[in-house]
């Protein structure tokens, strides 16, 4: 909230344990290896992606990915990862549906 008063002495001090991953980074191949299998068996899906790729510094390798795999994305509507006018660009989440979106997310049995 904007202009809210507050107690700096209620205020949470930094603890550095909160900068530790929330995962085993040595566990990353099997985790891709396991979303790629669930991507390889869908009959439809779509990738909703957002701030994180950007965060990583890695739009242009996941833009090959989307590409290599011929997988439609969705992003919010604040991002700018994909043209709107893209091949794999099916529309941003939302209560107006484009038609692009309507048709890319009918019947999705992984997203």
């Amino acid at each position: 909230m904007q202009s809210a008063r507050i107690d700096e002495t209620k205020l949470k001090l930094y603890d550095p344990s909160e900068n530790a991953l929330p995962y085993d980074p040595a566990q990353a191949p099997a985790h891709a290896a396991a979303v790629l299998e669930n991507i390889s068996q869908a009959k439809l899906l779509v990738l909703i992606v957002g701030s994180g790729v950007q965060l990583a510094g890695d739009a242009q390798v996941f833009r090959e990915v989307i590409e290599r795999l011929g997988i439609p994305m969705t992003t919010a509507w604040t991002h700018d990862l994909i043209a709107s006018d893209d091949e794999f660009f099916c529309g941003r989440p939302g209560t107006i549906p484009s038609l692009r979106k309507t048709i890319c997310n009918r019947g999705l049995d992984v997203s």
